[in-house]
């Protein structure tokens, strides 16, 4: 399982051509909006631009799973496919928004009981209330990512193999050459 703010990379590299590629990965894909798909990969394909998730158990993606995002390079007649592999850069930034705020409010929540209990300020409102409330909704999102990431724990392995099969891909250390380049 990947860590929630990492991404990993991988470079591989099809013999087959970068037009048979594109083809190969529309036909194998459902899209991202098709109502009752089967196909095991949801996902799509914009020119030389990939993007897909594993199809879960409710027949779509969880927010919380792992995405490939892949740029297919065209380079002496094979394709060179350098894949990314992250949660959803959306639900990254989210999250660290999220869990920022409600870390932050609980601060200020501690500092208003200080003032209150010790000092002469008046402080309206309830904070003893607002100090319990925010460690509860820290824990239900630690919970919820959890789960999602769970179940999501393969999807790396899964996709990768999902793009050797399809294109007769293998990894390749060529195509580390073509990222660092890009």
């Amino acid at each position: 399982m990947n860590p929630l703010f990492k991404r990993h990379a991988l470079t591989l590299t099809s013999p087959l051509a970068l037009s048979e590629c594109q083809r190969l990965l529309q036909l194998s894909m459902d899209g991202f909006m098709t109502a009752g798909g089967r196909r095991s990969v949801i996902g799509r394909i914009k020119g030389t631009k990939l993007k897909a998730c594993k199809r879960n158990g409710f027949g779509h993606c969880n927010s919380f799973q792992t995405i490939l995002t892949a740029r297919l390079v065209k380079q002496n007649g094979q394709t060179h496919i350098l894949c990314t592999f992250a949660m959803h850069s959306f639900v990254r930034i989210f999250l660290f928004l999220w869990f920022g705020g409600l870390i932050g409010g609980e601060a200020f929540a501690v500092v208003c009981l200080y003032l209150k209990a010790f000092s002469s300020l008046p402080i309206s409102g309830d904070p003893v209330s607002t100090i319990f409330i925010p460690p509860f909704m820290i824990l239900f999102g630690i919970i919820l990512v959890s789960v999602g990431r769970y179940l999501s724990k393969d999807d790396q392995g899964y996709l990768t193999d999902f793009i050797c099969g399809t294109l007769d891909a293998h990894p390749d250390k060529i195509g580390e050459k073509i990222r660092s380049g890009i």
